[in-house]
C-alpha cells in the first residue's frame, strides 16, 4: 500500500542534547514553537531513555511541549523505556499527557538498544535485555486495557493486576501506540514474521536507516498484516488506519565532508559507538540545501507519511533555521528530487 501524498515532516529535539550541553531547556522549548509554526512540520518528537542515554525525561518534556503547541503531534522517537517502565504508571502518566496535549499524542514503544550502558540498565532495574520484547508486547496490551476498561484484571508473564481502573482514559477514544522497529539484516521469512508481529499489536510504525525502495517493501508487508488483524480483531473497526513515521538525521553544510563528518561526530557522542560511514549515509542526509532536499524528496511515493529530522551538530538552533527556511520549501517545491 504505497501512497503519493506530499512529504510532511516532523522534528526530532534533542533532549539528549541538554546532557551534552549543546542546548538548554529553553532552546527546546523555543524549536518546539518554531516547528509549530511552519507549515512543514506536523509532528514533534522525542527521544527516551533512563540510564543507558541520559536525557530530560521524555513524558515531563512532553508536558511542557504540550504547552508551547496546540497543533502537531506529540510522541516519543521512541519510548526505549517502554518495557522497563510499570505500565499501570505508564498508562496513568501517557493519559494525562494525552488531555493536556488536546488529543495529540502518539506513544511509540520500542524495546531500546543493546550496549553496555544498556545492561547497566537491566542489573539496576531488573529487567534482563532478553525480557524486554515480551515485556513490551505485554506492556502494550496491560495499557490498552487499562485505556478501554474499568476493574481490569491481567494475568501475564511480568504483569499481574487485580481490578485496577485508570481515570481519566486518554481525550483520544483510541489513543494511538506505535512500535519502532527496523529488523536489519534479516531474511525475507524473519523480516514479514517481525513486521507482521508488530501490525497485530500496534497501530503505527517507526523505523530508520532504510532506502526508499526498501521502505515501500516493509510497509507493504505492515499495511497487509494491520490489514488481515483488523478483520479478525473483533474491535478491529475502532482502530485507526495504520501509520509511519521515518527517523533520519540530517546535517547541512556547504561541504558535504564536513557535514558527514559533523553527522557522525554527533552519532558517535550520542551512541558511544564508531558509527559507520555507510550508516551515516543510510541514515542522513548530509550536504548543501539541495543535496540535502534531494535525499529527502527521494522517498515522495515511497509510502513513508512523515520524516522526522534529527539535527545532528553542535548548532541545532541555527540548522533548524536552514532545515525550515530553506531545505524543506525546496522539496515541497517540486514533484521529483529537487533540480
Amino acid at each position: 500500500m504505497v501512497d503519493h501524498e506530499p512529504l510532511r515532516f516532523g522534528l526530532t529535539l534533542g533532549n539528549r542534547d541538554l546532557v551534552h550541553g549543546t542546548v538548554s531547556v529553553a532552546d527546546l522549548l523555543a524549536m518546539a514553537e518554531r516547528a509549530e509554526a511552519s507549515e512543514h512540520i506536523d509532528g514533534v518528537w522525542v527521544g527516551d531513555s533512563l540510564l543507558a542515554q541520559p536525557r530530560l525525561e521524555s513524558i515531563a518534556l512532553l508536558a511542557a511541549l504540550s504547552a508551547r503547541t496546540r497543533r502537531v503531534t506529540l510522541g516519543t522517537a521512541c519510548m526505549g523505556s517502554f518495557p522497563l517502565r510499570d505500565p499501570v504508571l505508564l498508562a496513568d502518566q501517557w493519559a494525562s499527557l494525552d488531555h493536556l496535549a488536546g488529543g495529540r499524542t502518539v506513544l511509540i514503544a520500542c524495546t531500546g538498544g543493546r550496549s553496555g550502558a544498556a545492561d547497566v540498565e537491566a542489573r539496576n532495574l531488573g529487567v534482563p535485555h532478553d525480557q524486554r520484547r515480551s515485556r513490551m508486547l505485554e506492556g502494550i496490551e496491560v495499557i490498552r486495557r487499562l485505556w478501554r476498561e474499568d476493574e481490569v484484571t491481567f494475568e501475564g508473564r511480568h504483569h499481574h493486576l487485580d481490578g485496577v481502573t485508570v481515570r481519566p482514559k486518554p481525550r483520544q477514544p483510541h489513543c494511538p501506540i506505535w512500535v519502532a522497529s527496523n529488523p536489519a539484516g534479516s531474511s525475507e521469512d524473519a523480516l514479514r514474521r517481525s513486521l507482521a508481529g508488530i501490525a497485530r499489536v500496534a497501530d503505527g510504525w517507526m523505523t530508520h536507516t532504510v532506502a526508499p525502495e526498501e521502505f515501500t517493501h516493509r510497509w507493504t508487508i505492515f499495511t497487509e498484516a494491520a490489514l488481515q488483524h483488523r478483520e479478525d480483531d473483533p474491535d478491529g473497526d475502532e482502530r485507526p488506519e495504520p501509520g509511519n513515521v521515518l527517523y533520519h538525521n540530517i546535517h547541512v553544510h556547504p561541504d558535504r565532508e564536513v557535514a558527514i563528518a559533523n553527522a557522525k561526530a554527533y552519532l558517535d557522542r550520542y551512541y558511544g559507538v564508531d558509527t559507520p560511514r555507510e550508516k551515516v549515509l543510510r541514515s542522513s542526509a548530509v550536504g548543501d540545501v539541495r543535496a540535502c532536499a534531494d535525499n529527502l524528496a527521494a522517498f515522495r511515493g515511497s509510502g513513508v507519511q512523515q520524516i522526522t529530522l534529527r539535527l545532528c551538530g553542535d548548532d541545532p538552533v541555527e540548522q533548524l533555521a536552514v532545515v525550515l527556511d530553506e531545505v524543506l520549501p525546496l522539496v515541497a517545491g517540486g514533484d521529483g528530487p529537487a533540480g
